[in-house]
């Protein structure tokens, strides 16, 4: 679980899992406050800024700011490894 934030939004912890991106008020929850299915996302670049990116769906438009250009890459990894995972 790593502590993201959305774009203009308070900070929140996010884990991806089983396909899963799950979304936690504080790093103690042990529920997550939502939950989104990756396989109805794309992962789009935010090209003004190196630590964000952005995840796409029909009903959401998440924007994502970590803490480093690293980070984001170990991110974009996860989730497009998540996301194949669920296709093959």
């Amino acid at each position: 679980m790593t502590n993201v934030s959305q774009i203009g939004r308070p900070r929140r912890w996010w884990a991806v899992a089983n396909g899963m991106l799950a979304q936690y008020r504080n790093y103690s929850d042990f529920s997550p406050s939502e939950s989104f299915d990756l396989l109805l996302f794309t992962v789009k670049p935010v090209p003004e800024d190196a630590a964000a990116f952005c995840l796409v769906s029909p009903s959401y438009n998440f924007g994502l700011h970590t803490s480093s250009a690293e980070e984001k890459a170990q991110w974009v990894s996860a989730i497009s490894s998540s996301i194949s995972k669920q296709l093959n």
